[in-house]
């Protein structure tokens, strides 16, 4: 018999049904264990009977356009720094707090009683699957619960309290369906991956870091569904004369409502040598250390432009010769960066490439849109100080 695995971007049917052989998802999972995951929403678990333990949670974000418990604020999936952070199901509701939601509860359980304490040898995994597509589901990683917040959104005329749950994808591309069985049925992680087993047995967390040293493909940087919608709206938005002068003022907004990032300014058209965006990172703006300077420089490039059309290397190399000795460079655009450009980077230059598929989930994430469209009074804003 085949060996089952989920690995790290690739695409499974998901046919909601585990009685379907086709089904990949649900049938995968739940066709030897007594019970599985159900055809529920976003938050799903795994639990052992007869006790009702839990021993996973899977988590199911969607981007494909179509609701999954109608959350409004879109999760954040970012395997090339190896985080995740991922909406509870709370929803606007007279009769409920947010903790009450059933996706929550069992959150608020698995990090109260294991993480929380470090009880690591009982605390669930995570499993996270994106919905991309009606029909299918990518696997995202194996991931443990770093910390648990409560954060607000609005929700119609209404302010909603909900889970926010920050994970790191732990270093492995593929999981065993087998361990999954394993785990639920006997209780034991033999055929865990060494990661987890590092984690559960040392607390050692070995981070998934995607892309850091291999070029990436153009379709792995450009934004798909209501993303692309989000890139594609905000370029016809700020369509002018100087194609991306009004980008530049939007990302200043943008990284100014970042943490950490400080004195955010863009530079004067004329004679900026490349350079349309600087200010300060704070490497340590939680902690008062008076003999030592917390903030390092950026300098940033911005490049509003089809997302058929790549970034090449000279432009990366025009901005990196701008970069000083302890100072770092931000390079963003709507669209995606050629393998040269790529290349240039991993080996040579302190530059951190953010094509249009990271600005279009750093958008969607920030207060300056809503339902992956740009606040009305952003856009204006950005107009008029463009001007």
């Amino acid at each position: 018999m085949e060996e089952k695995i989920y690995e790290i971007n690739e695409r499974y049917r998901d046919l909601a049904n585990p009685n379907e052989d086709e089904d990949e998802f649900c049938r995968w999972i739940n066709k030897p264990l007594d019970s599985g995951i159900a055809n529920s929403g976003g938050i799903r678990n795994i639990c052992r009977q007869p006790n009702n333990k839990i021993e996973f949670l899977v988590f199911v974000s969607n981007s494909s356009g179509r609701s999954i418990a109608e959350n409004p604020w879109q999760d954040q999936i970012d395997l090339e720094a190896g985080r995740i952070k991922y909406w509870g199901d709370a929803k606007a509701s007279a009769d409920r707090e947010y903790d009450e939601f059933m996706g929550n509860s069992w959150i608020k359980r698995v990090y109260r009683d294991y993480y929380a304490k470090n009880k690591r040898d009982e605390a669930p995994p995570v499993l996270v699957f994106e919905k991309t597509e009606s029909g299918y589901v990518e696997f995202r990683g194996l991931c443990i619960i770093e910390d648990l917040k409560i954060e607000r959104f609005k929700q119609g005329g209404d302010i909603v309290g909900n889970y926010l749950v920050e994970l790191t994808v732990l270093n492995t591309d593929k999981i065993k369906l087998e361990w999954i069985h394993d785990r639920v049925k006997n209780n034991t992680d033999r055929k865990a991956p060494e990661v987890w087993k590092k984690w559960v047995s040392e607390g050692i967390v070995d981070e998934y870091h995607v892309w850091l040293d291999k070029v990436r493909e153009a379709s792995d940087q450009k934004p798909e569904g209501k993303n692309r919608e989000l890139i594609e709206g905000m370029r016809t938005e700020f369509e002018d004369k100087q194609p991306g002068t009004r980008l530049e003022y939007l990302v200043k907004e943008l990284l100014s409502n970042l943490k950490g990032f400080k004195n955010v300014e863009v530079t004067p058209t004329s004679g900026d040598r490349g350079v349309d965006i600087r200010g300060n990172i704070e490497l340590f703006n939680e902690l008062e250390m008076p003999d030592i300077d917390p903030k390092i420089k950026f300098k940033a490039q911005v490049k509003n432009k089809n997302l058929e059309s790549g970034i090449p290397g000279k432009d990366v190399s025009r901005l990196a010769s701008r970069i000083k000795a302890g100072e770092i460079g931000l390079f963003i655009t709507t669209t995606y960066f050629t393998g040269p450009a790529q290349e240039e980077t991993y080996s040579s230059y302190p530059v951190k490439l953010i094509p249009g598929k990271e600005l279009s989930k750093m958008l969607a994430w920030s207060s300056l849109t809503s339902d992956f469209e740009l606040e009305e009074e952003v856009i204006e804003r950005v107009k008029s100080r463009s001007e």
